[in-house]
């Protein structure tokens, strides 16, 4: 409820005693990767996490659902056509999520949002970015990976335009 008790000067909250909820996003049917389901890998480290007490799939797909629950997860709602279109963003996804849990009578004290589109990351990943949150008292943490490859956009002439700052060793770029 406060902000403030979390940011205290070197305590923190610890994980053991929060009721964590991962919620995974997917709209429509899910995809095969090699011969698995695409969100079986993101379930299984979920389920896997030390902190993590609830993992949640949020779908607008009936097969999705059932497909979710066959490997652990929970889906006690479909979520509306409304919350399925293309312009929908995440942030409208999760609350949906947030007020069905709470109106269930589940208030979590941490969600952790978690994409199928990133489905090898390590469960102890997940842990490690709840501990750092709470540690440092931050309200939102997001993983990423330092990309030092060729980055390309297209312009609206259909040419592409590099982003990066050239053919130059990865130490020195951007």
């Amino acid at each position: 409820e406060n902000i403030q008790l979390i940011k205290s000067t070197d305590t923190h909250l610890n994980a053991e005693h929060l009721n964590i909820v991962a919620i995974i996003p997917i709209k429509g049917k899910d995809w095969l990767i090699g011969n698995k389901m695409q969100m079986s890998y993101t379930i299984r480290s979920a389920l896997q996490s030390k902190y993590v007490d609830r993992v949640l799939v949020t779908t607008d797909n009936k097969d999705t659902a059932d497909l979710a629950r066959s490997f652990g997860a929970e889906c006690p709602f479909l979520r509306s056509n409304n919350l399925a279109m293309e312009y929908v963003g995440l942030d409208s996804v999760i609350k949906d999520a947030v007020l069905h849990l709470e109106g269930s009578g589940y208030y979590p004290d941490l969600i952790v949002n978690l994409e199928e589109t990133f489905p090898f990351r390590d469960h102890k990943l997940i842990d490690k970015m709840i501990v750092h949150l709470l540690k440092k008292g931050l309200d939102t943490i997001i993983a990423a990976k330092l990309e030092s490859g060729s980055i390309w956009r297209e312009n609206e002439e259909n040419l592409f335009i590099r982003l990066d700052s050239g053919d130059i060793p990865r130490a020195f770029k951007e």
